[in-house]
């Protein structure tokens, strides 16, 4: 949920427990997690409130990185 507006504080947060309480794995998981919801979140609010001109660019943009985040998750997953 912290990630959702302030994805800043999610990371830096999560990078703090690694060797202490979380793996890098974990922790990485959970940076991906706060980054998707940002965007997810960004995305909403923009087709709420703007003209679909933009919002259809920032779902382009947005539909890229996810599918990147997410193949880079299953990658490293396989490892």
């Amino acid at each position: 949920i912290s990630g959702s507006f302030d994805v800043d504080v999610a990371v830096l947060s999560t990078l703090r427990l690694v060797g202490a309480s979380a793996t890098a794995i974990t922790a990485g998981q959970a940076v991906l997690a706060a980054v998707a919801a940002n965007a997810l979140v960004r995305f909403a609010l923009a087709f709420a409130l703007s003209p679909p001109r933009f919002w259809l660019a920032l779902f382009g943009a947005t539909a890229v990185a996810l599918a990147m985040g997410a193949s880079i998750f299953l990658f490293v997953q396989s490892f």
